[in-house]
């Protein structure tokens, strides 16, 4: 049993504690405890796809940097923690009772002292505050904030308290939203986000919910969290990880060509559905799906760390709903190149059914499939950009629609 001394967190997934994390030197090693052992069987995947049960330490870096913000962000919260920000483990210490999915990392050593989670309600002049300072206060941390989620945006963490009312998460509370500020480069982001998440829905590719509101004058996006469920008041936990998590990637590499490469390709996905989802055939159909909706609306910022597995239960995954649907091409000086390639296409105005066809072939799923859930996806979308799902005279619609009937004429 992994010795109970200070110099250990405890790793908790939903309400269980099953391993502990501890650092040697540069490596950061997690090991499963006995109860944990005992109930589930070895090489299952529990809290990752690449962390299976074992009876040996795993080193874990890779998936615990993934819960934890990227560049300047990360930089900001380790200031204010006063650790360096290469301390993965300190910085769990600090932020780890409120990170993405269903885990929470404690310091046993310091939780005594600590408040209970709980939730302070803003008054809308305090929620403008909070946005009008994430510039210089990444995620909204407050002293008594225990709370962490990756990336490289202005993001604000908030709770749902009804009635268009929202309050900010302490101690560790379960936040329920995320509220995400315009780009300040290039203005209309979060309102194009907001559309490619509409149009997802409409597709049946995800559940998330999006609305768009404006503070002190910045517009932002709030969408709700696929990890979070509010089940009679009391908000839960829905254990996911990042495909970059799950392939025991570091965040770094989550570009399979752009910016150093190395990071997840459409086939390592369905390689792991293949072997963890509980209906595998079901599961590839959607990455097709999810695929040929990333090229339909010009997505070229897919990569590894915004494409998600939910674990439904332990050892099974399917895939999380599309989340961060941003049309990026309709930003000319953005790069447009795809985050991930479909059958070794790079330039996504070039994706057609077929591309989807011959992608799934490396999955050893049927191309014909593919294509024709590839096909499904782009009539459902055109639908939408049509219908009133979103504004069918706005840029997305405008941009996304054409890309919908080239798709569509080169599938016959």
């Amino acid at each position: 049993m992994p010795e109970q001394t200070p110099g250990h967190l405890v790793v908790n997934l939903r309400g269980d504690d099953v391993a502990v994390l501890t650092q040697q030197r540069q490596k950061l090693m997690l090991e499963y405890l006995p109860e944990a052992l005992d109930r589930y069987e070895g090489n299952l995947p529990l809290i990752s796809c690449s962390l299976p049960v074992a009876s040996t330490p795993i080193e874990a870096r890779a998936f615990f940097d993934g819960v934890l913000p990227e560049g300047q962000y990360r930089d900001a919260l380790a200031s204010k923690a006063n650790v360096v920000a290469s301390d993965t483990y300190g910085l769990l210490a600090r932020y780890g009772r409120d990170i993405a999915g269903a885990i929470v990392v404690s310091d046993p050593c310091r939780d005594p002292d600590r408040a209970d989670p709980s939730v302070e309600s803003l008054t809308s002049q305090a929620l403008e505050a909070e946005v009008e300072e994430l510039p210089t206060r990444p995620l909204g941390i407050h002293e008594d904030s225990e709370l962490s989620l990756a990336g490289l945006q202005d993001k604000l963490l908030l709770v749902d308290l009804g009635g268009g009312s929202w309050g900010r998460p302490r101690n560790g509370q379960p936040s329920t939203h995320i509220l995400k500020l315009d780009s300040r480069r290039h203005a209309g982001v979060v309102a194009a986000e907001a559309d490619g998440i509409a149009l997802a829905r409409a597709a049946g590719l995800t559940d998330i919910e999006a609305q768009l509101d404006s503070f002190g004058g910045i517009d932002c996006i709030i969408v709700s969290r696929f990890d979070r469920v509010v089940v009679n008041g009391t908000t839960a936990r829905v254990h996911q990880e990042d495909s970059c998590q799950a392939l025991g990637r570091a965040p770094t590499r989550k570009y399979e060509i752009r910016r150093g490469g190395g990071g997840p390709e459409l086939s390592e996905v369905a390689g792991l559905l293949d072997s963890y989802a509980a209906n595998p055939v079901e599961q590839l159909d959607k990455l097709a799906q999810a695929a040929a909706f990333t090229a339909l609306i010009g997505n070229a910022d897919a990569h590894g760390k915004n494409v998600a597995f939910i674990h439904r239960a332990p050892g099974r995954i399917e895939l999380a709903p599309l989340y961060d649907q941003v049309p990026t091409q309709l930003w000319p000086e953005l790069v447009s190149d795809a985050a991930m390639t479909i059958a070794g296409a790079v330039n996504l105005d070039t994706v057609t059914p077929d591309a989807v066809g011959r992608e799934a072939k490396l999955w050893r799923h049927s191309p014909s499939r593919a294509a024709e859930a590839a096909s499904q996806t782009a009539e459902a979308v055109l639908t939408a950009t049509t219908n009133g799902t979103i504004d069918p005279e706005g840029a997305v619609a405008q941009f996304v629609g054409p890309r919908c009937e080239r798709f569509l004429a080169a599938g016959r």
